[in-house]
């Protein structure tokens, strides 16, 4: 007779790197990214697939957790690294060990990361 136990879903912080995924997908549906909080992946062979699902491209701008932070007084609109995400396409990062990002989906007529929809941090 099967058991009835359920299973208990890990929280990926407390997984050893062996068993991190190899890759992990972020969906991009009305410019809004899912999910929106914390992927890890296995460092230095790591992927993480960003896929649009909209019909419009974006500008996608990566920067280190905390960087636009208001306190810190730091101007929204320099620092980081945009890419362009295709419509209806994708974008890989290979993720090495240590590395921490987080992002900010925008227009891509916006210069201002705090326009975008956002989410992270990405890490190993």
């Amino acid at each position: 007779m099967p058991g009835t136990g359920t299973t208990e879903a890990k929280d990926p912080r407390q997984l050893e790197p062996a068993s991190l995924p190899q890759f992990a997908v972020i969906t991009v549906r009305n410019q809004i990214p899912d999910p929106r909080g914390q992927v890890e992946v296995t460092p230095n062979i790591g992927h993480i697939v960003f896929q649009n699902l909209d019909p419009i491209q974006y500008r996608i701008r990566f920067f280190p957790p905390g960087f636009y932070d208001p306190d810190a007084g730091r101007n929204p609109n320099t620092g980081g690294t945009d890419l362009l995400l295709p419509a209806n396409g994708s974008l890989t990062l290979i993720i090495k060990e240590g590395d921490e990002f987080n992002y900010s989906i925008m227009n891509m007529q916006s210069m201002n990361a705090l326009t975008g929809q956002g989410g992270g941090p990405g890490k190993n």
